[in-house]
């Protein structure tokens, strides 16, 4: 009992370096940023791309970063499972949302169909909330809380402000505080662990 309580914490501590090399932080605030810049534009069908931009940062920053420095780690059964749990929740959180824009539609105006930026918000800002929890990150809650200020603050303000679209304004600086905190945390984690070949 003692040694899986033992290989327990190995996990964990391994687990919480791996995580800490601000890529997360780097994929969530990019994400954001750069769709807050191409909400100035027209809109296209390029915003489906983003996931795809932050998952590639993810996946090279891991691979040419982290990996050099503290090697592969494999989730055991318990990591696995919070993954999984993860992913399932952003889904239904992502259609309990649609389906109640879709509903206050049919039925009337309500505070979501008044409110459907804030509603996003709210729903990006409790995925990111998520996250922070499965990561074990307090600085991913304080994330949490920036989009959802960034979202609802900024619908609030674009009805009274109308020189320039602040909504995409409070968008971007929201990413762009996500990612400076992110390649803060990156930098710290660099010089935490060097690469090897750099130490001989």
């Amino acid at each position: 009992m003692s040694y899986e309580l033992d290989m327990e914490e190995i996990e964990r501590q391994v687990y919480l370096s791996y995580s800490e090399d601000g890529l997360v932080d780097i994929a969530i605030g990019s994400v954001i940023m750069v769709w807050g810049l191409m909400l100035l534009g027209e809109p296209s069908g390029l915003i489906g791309l983003l996931g795809l931009l932050g998952l590639g940062i993810w996946y090279l920053g891991k691979r040419f970063i982290t990996i050099p420095r503290i090697g592969t780690f494999q989730p055991g059964p318990k990591t696995e499972r919070k993954l999984t749990n993860l992913a399932v929740f952003l889904v239904l959180l992502g259609l309990i949302a649609f389906l109640g824009i879709l509903a206050s539609r049919a039925f009337g105006s309500t505070f979501a169909t008044d409110h459907p930026l804030g509603i996003l918000g709210l729903v990006i800002a409790s995925g990111v909330a998520l996250l922070a929890y499965l990561l074990n990150a307090t600085r991913i809650y304080i994330y949490a809380l920036v989009l959802f200020v960034a979202f609802a603050g900024g619908e609030i303000l674009a009805g009274t402000v109308t020189r320039f679209d602040v909504f995409a304004a409070s968008v971007i600086v929201g990413g762009g505080l996500i990612l400076i905190s992110g390649l803060i945390v990156l930098l710290r984690f660099m010089r935490k662990y060097p690469r090897p070949e750099l130490e001989a």
